[in-house]
């Protein structure tokens, strides 16, 4: 479970640089986004990109480990804060662009 605890930590982190890139995408125009240089990149690729990836692939193991009945060894707060930025995730990736 030691792998589970850390990709699930990753997802956390990667979903609080998604929250940073939709905050930027709302408040800050283009060229002040460049002007950030190397963060502003970094908070946009994992954020809008290894964000969603991860996210699932968190939540895909989660459900097997729940359908096997063994113990996640993550706490619950970041496990419904990965599940509630997954939702907002399909949400923005799914519903919105149409």
């Amino acid at each position: 479970m030691a792998g589970f605890s850390f990709l699930s930590r990753l997802a956390f982190i990667c979903n609080l640089f998604f929250l940073g890139a939709i905050l930027a995408r709302i408040f800050l125009h283009i060229d002040e986004l460049q002007q950030l240089g190397i963060i502003g990149n970094t908070v946009v690729v994992m954020g809008l990109l290894l964000s969603p990836i991860i996210n699932m692939g968190v939540h895909l193991m989660y459900l097997v480990i729940v359908m096997r009945k063994r113990q996640t060894g993550v706490r619950l707060w970041i496990r419904v804060f990965n599940l509630f930025l997954l939702i907002a995730q399909l949400i923005f990736y799914i519903i919105l662009p149409a």
